[in-house]
């Protein structure tokens, strides 16, 4: 140890290797080395480099590592026309020189296992002939390069195992870049500037904190190898921890298309969840994340506002958050061939979805929910094994026939009652087990039905049953279970005999067996029948029990009474007999679902009090009482006054009190001998709107006639009514109306519904207190004028500017202090009318519009017009200039 001699003699020698000689310093005298290209000293204890090896001419490589070396000397660039090669690995340097920057000759700087916190090149030209920057394992928090033309021909970079929280920024000036190493820091995210390294071959980053790789790194079009190992790497695909980049960038591309195009396309991906970005991109419209490993949608999906198509086939979902209903452009969902074991809630709710398809998962029964979703035109459901046939048979028919079924279904559930008479079905309908612990009567009478399923047991609430007039060879044993039944009607079938549980029955009053080629019954038959009031086994034989037992026709004695005892019964009977003299028959509270045969036979009837019953809908056949004069439907269950209620052309007294009423048909508007039409006490009744009932009769009557004509002449007419909200009967209208006028009302926004009006051509809300217009007016591709006036609008809906055949808009007096950017697509505007507002500039893109004429501006802080605009305006347009 110690220095080292004999320079003197060395002066023709060009390569010196001292390497493992426990030197500590290297004498000055070394300069007499006029020859020396290679200097080889690793591996010693050397603490500083002399300044006297920069006085060496031909000095090209230098090998220092392994040694103690703290700081190099400040002449280091007096090497800059020669040194080629310095590797100073394993040493304590904490900062490097600023000469270091002028060696214009250096092609490799290794500086690996130091102290560095920093590497900065700050001088212009700097380093123009490296092409290997290794500077890993060090403490660098800090990469920067602010010289303008330096390190222009860098080709490797590693800066491995170091202190990077961030993506030196700075590499992008680096454009020959072949490989970068930056394992092993902090790193949170690659920076976009990535796609400007377009030679990039090779990007080591395993064990950082990346959670996203950017889209842009697909324009680095050279880079073939990507190691991601160990990075958090949520949102990315399998395909991103691959070494391969070819899935990577097709996954990226994908996510660059989204972002930019509105269609994300990213089928066969292997991702496991959907990609943040696109969640933060909200105008994307169709998003396909098909045959990847999804099994949950995040929540904040409801970001997408402007989302119309989805498709989810071929993933692990079980289920979509309720959130995805909040995407209220969403029209087209896609869910087969998933692991659906039902459609939830969070589905059905989504009343404005059109197209569902939903094959080839594991779903057995639909919802009777699935009724709610009105708007749906299209559903596949084939694949899913199980599934119940009668909503497959249904749905062949038509969506409209199983929304039907559902309906009623699911009206059975609300209500504890559930009629499928005469609906073709040839299996039971499965989808009455749902809330099936709540069912009290179900109707099955005129179908084809060959069996009834063993849960039938379930339905222990069930006190009415009627499987009559179908095909059925015996009850199951499971009937037994129904020990609540009190009615039980299965006349016309094909019954041989009756399983020995029936005498469980032991609440029966009424049993209709008619028509069964029965051979035997039960030992026990007709034991512990105390409560039973009628029993028939065939059309001719009436086996009438003793104690006041009811033998009378069910023309005259609805079931609903018989169950209700013989009281009741008599109670009916007197009341029947009583309507025979006075023309008016009152059946208030009688517990009847339905409204009796025979009373809609009583052609001569006046006045019907129907009061406090359990009426769910109004038959058809109630317009046969033409001499009606007064009909009390209070305290039922009735959702709904349909249309017919309008053929009774006599009716002066209709009160429909503490309903469930949610519409009264509009053609009861043209009743005009109606003198009192009472619907008070119907908190959910939409039309007509509040406004209208508190101006009574006569107002009510006009607004439904207004609304009619809709119907018929595809105009509606709603002017000067003060009306606050718009509730009209939105799914009638939507097919014809074509003119719908709102003016001079006390509208404070238009509903989401008025963009389901696809024929409309006209629409005028001027003359209300509008602020805002709803998204959904971007679907009325059909309407030409639009009338805005007198509003407090302050800035118009980007859905405005994609109404591609509008010819006319009004947007005088209002608050508007711009007009949207892309006014220029309406093509086929002819007048524009913004007079009064605040606005300071026009949109340029109107210059192009051919077809506009007329232009009023009047009352307006206007800047003056954009060369191209104020030519085109001059030559085509009279402008009134404040």
């Amino acid at each position: 140890g110690g220095h080292w001699t004999g320079f003197a003699d060395l002066r023709p020698l060009e390569a010196l290797d001292l390497r493992s000689n426990k030197i500590v310093s290297l004498r000055d005298d070394m300069s007499r080395m006029r020859s020396l290209k290679l200097l080889q000293v690793c591996s010693n204890d050397i603490r500083v480099l002399p300044a006297v090896m920069t006085l060496l001419p031909r000095l090209r490589v230098v090998h220092a590592t392994r040694n103690r070396v703290s700081e190099l000397p400040a002449s280091f660039g007096l090497l800059q026309g020669t040194l080629t090669t310095l590797r100073l690995e394993h040493n304590q340097l904490e900062t490097l020189p600023e000469g270091i920057q002028t060696l214009s000759a250096l092609r490799l700087l290794s500086v690996d296992d130091n102290k560095l916190t920093s590497f900065s090149v700050t001088l212009p030209d700097a380093l123009p002939n490296l092409q290997v920057l290794a500077i890993g394992r060090n403490k660098i928090s800090e990469f920067s390069v602010t010289g303008p033309r330096a390190l222009r021909t860098l080709r490797r970079l590693d800066m491995e195992d170091n202190a990077m929280k961030g993506w030196p920024e700075d590499l992008a000036l680096c454009g020959r870049l072949w490989e970068v190493r930056l394992g092993d820091n902090e790193i949170a995210a690659i920076s976009p500037s990535i796609g400007k390294l377009r030679r990039l071959r090779e990007l080591f980053m395993t064990n950082n904190l990346l959670q996203k790789l950017p889209p842009e790194i697909r324009l680095a079009k050279s880079l073939s190898r990507l190691v991601l190992l160990n990075n958090p790497l949520a949102e990315s695909p399998a395909c991103a921890l691959e070494p391969d980049t070819t899935g990577l960038f097709a996954y990226l591309s994908a996510l660059l298309e989204g972002v930019t195009t509105g269609k994300g396309r990213f089928a066969g991906h292997r991702m496991l969840e959907v990609p943040n970005q696109l969640l933060e991109s909200p105008n994307i419209v169709d998003l396909d994340v098909s045959d990847n490993g999804i099994t949950q949608l995040p929540r904040n999906i409801c970001r997408l506002n402007e989302l119309q198509v989805l498709n989810l086939r071929d993933n692990e979902l079980t289920d979509v958050p309720v959130e995805l209903g909040l995407c209220s452009s969403l029209h087209t969902l896609n869910i087969d061939g998933n692991r659906f074991k039902e459609l939830s809630t969070n589905i059905c709710s989504m009343a404005r979805l059109q197209v569902l398809t939903a094959a080839r998962n594991q779903m057995k029964v639909l919802p009777c929910d699935l009724a709610n979703m009105v708007g749906l035109v299209f559903l596949d459901i084939k694949g899913n094994e199980g599934m119940s046939e009668v909503a497959s048979m249904m749905l062949k028919e038509s969506v409209s026939r199983l929304m039907g079924y559902l309906r009623e279904v699911q009206m059975g559930m609300v209500y504890g009652a559930v009629n499928l008479s005469r609906r073709g079905l040839t299996t039971f309908p499965i989808e009455v087990f749902i809330g099936c612990d709540r069912m009290e009567a179900l109707h099955l009478a005129y179908n084809d039905i060959t069996e009834l399923p063993p849960t039938l047991g379930q339905m222990v609430a069930l006190s009415t049953l009627d499987v009559s007039y179908n095909n059925l060879a015996a009850l199951p044993e499971a009937i037994g279970a129904l020990t609540r039944l009190t009615e039980l009607h299965a006349d016309s079938n094909s019954l041989t005999k009756l399983p020995d549980s029936f005498a469980n029955l032991s609440r029966l009053e009424v049993i209709t067996l008619e028509a069964n080629p029965f051979e035997s019954f039960p030992c026990n038959f007709m034991q512990g029948w105390g409560c039973l009031r009628e029993l028939k086994l065939d059309t001719e034989h009436v086996v009438t029990l003793p104690d006041g037992a009811v033998h009378t026709s069910t023309e005259l004695m609805p079931l609903e009474v018989m169950s209700l005892g013989l009281k009741k019964c008599l109670e009916y009977r007197q009341r029947l007999r009583a309507c025979r003299a006075t023309g008016s028959l009152d059946l208030s509270v009688m517990a009847l679902w339905f409204m009796p045969a025979s009373v809609l036979h009583m052609q001569m009837l006046t006045a019907l009090n129907f009061t406090g019953n359990c009426l769910i809908a109004l038959p058809d056949t109630l317009t046969a009482l033409g001499s009606l004069t007064s009909l009390a439907l209070n305290d039922n269950r009735l959702s709904l006054v349909p249309a017919s209620i309008a053929e009774l052309t006599r009716l002066k007294i209709l009160s429909l009190m503490d309903n469930r009423l949610q519409q009264i048909s509009p053609e009861l508007g043209s009743m005009t001998q109606l003198d009192v039409l009472n619907v008070t006490n119907n908190e959910d009744l939409e039309c007509p709107p509040q406004e209208i009932h508190r101006q009574g009769v006569k107002a009510i009557l006009s607004f439904l006639r207004r609304v009619c004509r809709g119907t018929s002449h595809g105009q509606v007419e709603l002017a000067g009514l003060q009306l606050e909200t718009i509730m009209i009967p939105w799914p009638r209208l939507a097919p014809t109306l074509k003119a719908l006028v709102l003016s001079r009302n006390a509208l404070k926004v238009l509903p989401d519904e008025i963009g389901t009006l696809t024929a409309l051509t006209a629409l005028w809300v001027d003359n209300n207190q509008i602020a805002t217009l709803p998204g959904m007016i971007a679907r009325l591709s059909t309407l030409k004028s639009l009338a805005l006036d007198n509003n407090a609008i302050s800035g118009l809906s980007p859905g405005v500017c994609e109404l591609v055949s509008l010819e006319r808009l009004t947007l005088d007096n209002n608050q508007l202090r711009f007009l949207p950017p892309k006014l220029g697509d309406l093509q086929n505007l002819t007048l524009l009318s913004a007079a009064n507002n605040r606005l300071t500039m026009l949109p340029a893109s109107l210059a192009s519009v051919a077809s506009l004429r007329n232009v009023s501006l009047m009352g307006n802080p206007l800047a003056p017009l954009p060369p191209a605009l104020r030519e085109r305006l001059d030559i085509e347009m009279d402008i009134e200039r404040q």
